[in-house]
């Protein structure tokens, strides 16, 4: 099963996960969270990644002129979108990707079926989905904050209403207590890739808990090194 443990920001706590068989790591270069990294924390960051490893830019309506620079200074491996970008916007970004060998990723918010179906317009352009847990503003002016990170969970069960080809992990609010259900998921669903870990894993925004981490992938039968 494929694990990446996203937003990332203590050097301490990624030294400690070198060893652990993680597939990628994410950085998040969105200026609203309380993970968000400078280029310059980003790439140190980066260094420390085991070479198997996939370091993942995350990414909220940025430009994909911007994105490619992201992309080129600190040799991500994949680009993980996670706003409301377009499907041309997307595929503009595609063709960019590509040539450079990048890994094109596209988070969907969910909280009702439509949400799920809404996936299809990425399908063919995106090379993995990750399925995320949609909030509602607490008032106006407050979306972009509330978009991945709040460690709760959308119904798993709207997971069957993907149709789509594209592989997918899910995210939103994975605890250390769902190894069990994860393992039921990915046997009920073809399509599911992995697991994407995040802020039910920390002590502090950024701060992962290396123990819960390495607790969560021996219950999913996870083992050997990165990659």
């Amino acid at each position: 099963m494929f694990v990446k443990v996203c937003g990332n920001t203590s050097e301490d706590s990624l030294r400690r996960m070198r060893s652990l068989p993680i597939q990628a790591f994410g950085f998040l270069f969105v200026s609203t969270s309380p993970r968000a990294l400078s280029r310059e924390k980003g790439k140190r960051l980066r260094s420390l990644l085991p070479p198997e490893a996939q370091a993942v830019g995350v990414f909220q309506d940025h430009s994909p002129e911007e994105v490619l620079s992201y992309v080129r200074e600190l040799t991500l491996d994949v680009v993980q979108l996670h706003g409301s970008e377009s499907a041309a916007t997307v595929r503009q970004l595609s063709s960019s990707l590509k040539p450079l060998g990048v890994s094109l990723w596209k988070s969907i918010l969910v909280a009702e079926v439509e949400d799920i179906e809404a996936a299809s317009e990425y399908l063919g352009i995106i090379d993995v989905l990750l399925f995320d847990t949609r909030r509602k503003p607490v008032d106006s002016g407050q979306e972009q904050e509330l978009r991945g990170g709040s460690g709760e969970k959308f119904s798993w069960d709207l997971l069957e209403h993907y149709r789509g080809e594209v592989p997918f992990l899910l995210a939103g609010g994975v605890s250390p207590n769902d190894a069990e259900e994860v393992l039921r998921l990915a046997r009920r669903f073809p399509q599911m890739k992995g697991v994407d870990l995040n802020s039910r894993f920390e002590s502090a925004p950024g701060e992962k808990e290396s123990v819960q981490v390495r607790n969560f992938l021996e219950e999913l039968g996870v083992s050997g090194g990165a990659g």
